[in-house]
Parts: C-alpha cells; structure tokens; sequence
C-alpha cells in the first residue's frame, strides 16, 4: 500500500497560524492578522511564489463566501457587529451606564466584576453576542475602577460558550437537540424525548458548571493567581491601555513613563559620577519616590551614600556637587552600614524610605548585605512599624 504523507510542509505549516496569532497579540487587529495568516500558508502551498499565493488566497476568500454554511456565519458576525454599534449610537449602552451608576453596587470593584458575570449569565442568545455584549457595557465600569481587561477578557469567555451550553434557547442548544433529534430517530435514545435528554444531562455538564461557578466566585472575591495578579496591580498602577483605534495613551500611564524616564536619565548621570569609586565599598542608593521610579520634574532627589566604612567626604562631594550645580533640590544621607539599622529604628520617616532603597551605582555585595539587614529588622519589628505608621 502506498503510503499518503497528509503533512508534506512539515513544521512549515505551523508558521501561518503563529504568524496570525502572533500578529493578532502584538497589533491588537485581528483582520489583518488573519489576512497576513491566510497569505503565508498560501505562500508556502505555492513554492513561495508571491504572485500566485496572493491569487490562491482571493480565490479560497471568495470560495468561503459562495458556500451557505459559511456565507451565513460571515453574515451572522457582521450583523452582530452592526447591532452593537447601534446599541453605541442610539444611546443604548450610555443609558445603561447612566442607570447603573445610580446604584451603589457600581462604586465598588466587587459590584463592577459581579455586574459583568451577571450580564454574561443572562445574555445566553449566543456566545458571540455575549462577549460583545459584556465587554461593550462593562468595560466603562472596568476602567472606571482600574480593573485589568484581562480580568474582563476572562468574564467574557467563562460566562459565553458555558453558560450557552447549559441553556437549550440558542444555536447551541440547537445543534446539541438537533443531534439528539437525529439519534431519536434510529431509537438511540429509547422513548426519551431529546429536550428530556438534554436537560438530563446539564447537571452532568461539570466543566460549564464548574466555570460559571468559578467565574463567580472570582468576581466577589478578587482572588488572582499568575499573570492575572499581574495584570492586575499593572491596571491599578498604570490604569486602562492605550486604545488600539486611536492610539490614545491614558493620562495615567503617559505619566508614569514620563516618570520612569526622568528616573533612568538621573541614574545614568549618577552611574557616571560614581564610576571612580566603583568596586570601593561605596554604593549610591536611590531612596522615596526616586527608589520607585517615580521622580517628577521639580521632586526632590533622595539619595543615600552608603559605605561599608568611614565615609570619604572627598567621594561624598564628587558625586553631590555636580548635582546641586545643576539645579537639583537633593535630600542625601550618608551612612556606613552599621549605622544604617538605628537610624531606621529612631525614626519612622527614614524607615519607610529605605522600604524603597534601590541600587542605582556602586557596589552590589555592599548594597545587598544592607538589604538583608533591612529585611531582618522589618520582620523583627513588625508590630512597631504598623503602629508607628497607624500613629501616622
């Protein structure tokens, strides 16, 4: 028998779905994504010939418009599409938002998270609707509260394709019966009707269950693993993403890069003056709101110099008069290691800005052995700095 090699491309035809994809995360267009996709398969089908790959692939775009399984579905997603927009325009969904911020479950990110798995859950027409139902009408509410789109990303697909599996009134359920129907009809189902089948087994459906369940529970308790704790703290931090239409940056975010850029232009600047002390014993550590990264354009500069013995006043003023000379409003400590413990046990304020202590130049081991210690007398002194901060 002769044998058919069903893959002749070989890892080859994995290229156009990563291409898509890939394509889809990083430009956040899906259309042309799927495009660049359908293009490099019909590329690589050609013998890399351009010409005739672009032909292929007008003419199997076209092909999937003539058949009427197909055509319907090209259809059906359009007119979702336009009956959203509707929905946008005629002032649908800002009366909606009007109305829900009227009740109090709206002003807590508890209420924004559970009104979204509510709506998912009563949207159960069909998937496709529910996702762009939800996320069209929370996702005011989500940045509004500096929730993740990841997190409404989520909601959307657990409270779609599950929740419509559950339920028989949508084209899911219409399938599922019409299969059924067709088993029924070669007595595959004995003298049991298909709704009666059906309905049967959706307490047997453990995965749709366990992800409407699931999807609840997260949204009344904001409990977060993994990259979802992430893209959360980046939301509440940096607030919504820019928008993929406009390429508008949110205030927020705009700002803190402007922020983070001050900062790294500053560390550079230091970075060079502590170059010939490098290696020395000596370590320049950023402190406040300079150790974060977020220094604004008339911040002061913390800085502490820390030495693992006598502190050299000549490399103490190497490194700050350069800075004064230039404008810059600088708060400085200097200290030897040892030295560093009592000043942070004495005084709250110096305590809490060593919370932030970050190595910009300097001498890593150094840097390191003071943040071990930091770390030992925070654990040790734990009750003392909740009150002291509580008496703040």
């Amino acid at each position: 028998m002769r044998r058919v090699d069903l893959n002749p491309f070989g890892w080859l035809s994995l290229l156009p779905p990563a291409l898509a994809i890939g394509l889809a995360i990083t430009s956040r267009r899906a259309l042309p994504s799927l495009l660049s996709g359908i293009w490099v398969g019909w590329l690589i089908h050609s013998g890399w010939q351009p010409l005739a790959a672009t032909a292929a692939a007008a003419r199997s775009i076209g092909n999937v418009l003539t058949s009427p399984g197909q055509a319907r579905i090209v259809a059906f997603t359009i007119l979702m599409g336009v009956l959203i927009r509707w929905m946008q325009k005629s002032g649908g969904v800002a009366g909606f938002l009007r109305w829900a911020r009227r009740r109090r479950w709206s002003n807590s990110r508890r209420g924004a998270r559970l009104m979204a798995a509510a709506v998912g859950l009563g949207v159960f027409i069909e998937s496709t609707i529910t996702c762009l139902v939800v996320g069209t009408v929370a996702r005011p509410f989500f940045d509004r509260h500096r929730i993740a789109r990841e997190k409404l990303a989520y909601i959307c697909d657990a409270t779609s394709a599950p929740v419509c599996m559950l339920i028989p009134l949508n084209s899911w359920g219409a399938v599922v019966l019409a299969l059924l129907a067709a088993q029924a009809e070669v007595g595959g189902l004995g003298d049991q009707a298909p709704l009666g089948v059906f309905l049967a087994a959706v307490p047997l459906n453990f995965y749709a269950l366990l992800s409407v369940l699931l999807v609840f529970a997260v949204a009344a308790t904001g409990y977060d693993v993994g990259p979802m704790r992430d893209a959360e703290r980046r939301a509440r931090v940096a607030g919504p993403p820019e928008d993929a239409s406009t390429g508008a940056r949110p205030r927020a975010e705009a700002g803190i890069a402007l922020s983070q850029g001050l900062s790294d232009a500053l560390d550079t600047c230091l970075v060079e003056l502590a170059e010939p002390v490098a290696g020395q014993g000596a370590a320049v550590v950023a402190l406040g709101s300079y150790g974060r990264r977020e220094l604004s354009r008339h911040s002061d500069v913390d800085l502490m110099l820390l030495f693992a013995g006598d502190p050299d006043q000549d490399v103490v003023n190497r490194m700050l008069y350069p800075l004064w000379d230039s404008g810059l409003q600088v708060g400085h400590s200097t200290r030897r290691l040892q030295q560093v413990i009592p000043a942070a046990r004495e005084n709250i304020q110096t305590c809490t800005s060593l919370l932030d202590a970050r190595l910009v130049a300097g001498d890593e081991a150094l840097f390191g052995r003071f943040r071990n210690e930091l770390r030992g007398f925070i654990r040790r002194r734990r009750s003392w700095l909740h009150e002291e901060l509580a008496a703040g």
